[in-house]
């Protein structure tokens, strides 16, 4: 008892103090000279390459917000960044470390910390954007190769590919050259080298609740909410796989009790910030925060979001791994642990129930911030590398063999084998166990099939081409492969105030379906989301109509550069 209260107080003590050092350094940063040379060359770099550019070309590209491709950056919010670490104007020093004015985006962001700033300003003075770049890519492989090496020779040459895969997946070009995407990488990787090198300190008497603390503060002193999960989900993984604890229960606990303390200090620092700042700028931070919760976690509808579009959350950000260098290292992970299995059995790891709950525990993140996964799949995907690296810490602690089990499993011994030991069965056996694996694959197959989603390309939100209709309609070919439609997007310019878009579901010349949005809707101009329920037959091919109707004016509708057939009428 006296020793949780003494972590409990620990944990408290921590937040409280990252919190007025947090406000120090940020404040000290602000007051951080710019260099003008570097300014500029920075600023053209950004110009030049876009917004959502995919690697490896760096052309400019508006690109595509909603891309499922690894290698697409997020350089929008890398030119916040880089401007609000270069910021001169009005305010500038404590009113600006607080209040966090974008010249990018020309509003306010004083919600996050925006901790980068004390690194990314002084960097800036001496390096212009494209060489922290470099920079950035050399420091992140000698960070994961040194952690590697720890692991590897703590635990075994199987742990530390796992980790260097867990890095393949996280995609290290993307990760060196847009900066939105390398703060989380190195609180993560940071404290996992940390936890690594120091962990029989880590280990004893509970410090990890400190340790998980601290990695919550610094996940979003250092982060603008990418993909934070992964800075609990990846150390909590490697803490299991240095414990010593024997019992489930215990790795249970060490799983629990680090994910409440490294809430405890995400959470907590960030009311930290709310409270000092308000009393800064002498406004109410907390109400602005709470708009930007409910965006997060709501998508910013006030009646949530449904089962089956969390579902299909879920899914758009696991589609990111089929991507083919992702599947063929995932392939042979798979194919060694099944030969592994098959070949000297499965051995029974005290680990496996906490493992599953950290697993549990993405998807448990992904459904709760529906609304942020759900906009942002660009990033938040690299969420589920938490259960991957805990799938193959799983597969390769349950196909360790000892050398005197390899020779049994060549001769394939007769006899009865206790729990904890390697499962020997001889002959037929083995492809009892195969027909397991196969079935436990195939029913997993066929439930993501259950979660499919389609797009189509020829109405989004990327003004490529804007199309004008006056009172006039569009139609596009579409063969769905899924058999329901539960939302349609449609991407509008210069938007009349008057009159409405019919979208209408077309099969064989008759309207199947139809959904109407006002204009007024719109406002200025931009894209928006329509949730509808239309039952569809994949395979058959329909045509999607899209009308302007009673306008009183020109309106653009929004298509893509390379859009599916599309006609108009």
């Amino acid at each position: 008892m006296r020793q949780r209260k003494g972590n409990i107080s620990s944990v408290i003590l921590c937040i409280l103090a990252c919190g007025i050092i947090g406000a120090i350094l940020i404040t000290a940063a602000n007051y951080i000279p710019v260099n003008p040379m570097t300014r500029q060359a920075s600023l053209e770099e950004l110009d030049k390459e876009g917004l959502f550019p995919a690697l490896p070309g760096l052309v400019y590209s508006d690109g595509d917000f909603h891309s499922f491709d690894p290698g697409t950056l997020e350089l929008a919010t890398d030119a916040l960044m880089v401007k609000m670490a270069l910021y001169e104007g009005e305010g500038q020093g404590i009113y600006q470390a607080f209040y966090a004015y974008s010249t990018h985006f020309e509003e306010e962001y004083s919600r996050y910390w925006h901790g980068y700033v004390v690194l990314l300003r002084p960097l800036l003075y001496f390096f212009d954007y494209w060489e922290i770049r470099i920079l950035n890519g050399i420091l992140q492989m000698l960070l994961v190769f040194a952690l590697a090496m720890i692991v590897g020779k703590a635990r075994g040459m199987k742990y530390a590919l796992a980790i260097v895969s867990v890095y393949i997946l996280l995609m290290p070009m993307a990760l060196a050259f847009c900066l939105q995407y390398s703060w989380i990488f190195y609180v993560t990787i940071g404290m996992m080298w940390l936890l690594a090198g120091k962990k029989e300190y880590w280990l004893s008497n509970g410090r990890y609740c400190m340790f998980f603390a601290l990695t919550g503060c610094l996940a979003i002193y250092f982060d603008l909410m990418t993909y934070p999960f992964i800075s609990w989900g990846l150390p909590v993984v490697l803490l299991l796989l240095l414990s010593e604890e024997s019992s489930p229960l215990g790795h249970l606990r060490q799983v629990v009790a680090s994910g409440i303390c490294w809430l405890a200090g995400y959470l907590g620092m960030w009311v930290m910030k709310w409270i000092i700042g308000s009393a800064v700028l002498r406004q109410n931070l907390f109400a602005r925060a709470m708009e930007e919760m409910k965006l997060w976690l709501f998508n910013g509808e006030d009646q949530g979001l449904s089962f089956s579009e969390r579902m299909v959350v879920l899914y758009e950000n696991v589609s990111t791994y089929t991507y083919k260098l992702f599947v063929c290292l995932l392939l042979i992970w798979f194919c060694f642990f099944v030969y592994r299995w098959i070949r000297y059995g499965i051995k029974v790891s005290a680990k496996t129930p906490a493992l599953l709950l950290i697993t549990v525990g993405c998807f448990v993140w992904y459904f709760v911030m529906a609304g942020h996964s759900q906009m942002h799949h660009i990033f938040t995907h690299r969420i589920f590398t938490v259960p991957i690296f805990a799938g193959l810490i799983f597969g390769s602690i349950t196909s360790e063999v000892k050398a005197d089990d390899r020779e049994k499993g060549r001769s394939g011994p007769e006899g009865k084998t206790e729990i904890g030991t390697l499962i020997q069965r001889p002959g037929r056996q083995y492809a009892m166990r195969a027909g397991v694996i196969l079935l436990a694959c195939t029913m997993g197959f066929i439930a993501m099939l259950q979660l499919r989603t389609d797009r189509i390309a020829a109405n989004w939100e990327q003004a490529f081409e804007p199309v004008e209709l006056r009172d006039g309609s569009f139609e596009a070919e579409y063969t769905p492969t899924a058999s329901r439609i539960q939302k349609i997007a449609i991407g509008v310019g210069n938007t009349a105030q008057d009159g409405c878009y019919r979208v209408s579901l077309l099969q064989d010349g008759a309207e199947k379906e139809q959904t109407e949005i006002s204009m007024s809707e719109y406002g200025e101009g931009h894209f928006i989301w329509k949730e509808v329920d239309w039952r569809v037959s994949p395979g058959k091919t329909y045509i999607i109509k899209t009308e302007a109707l009673d306008t009183g004016g020109v309106t653009n509708l929004w298509v893509t550069a390379e859009p599916t057939p599309l006609k108009e009428i």
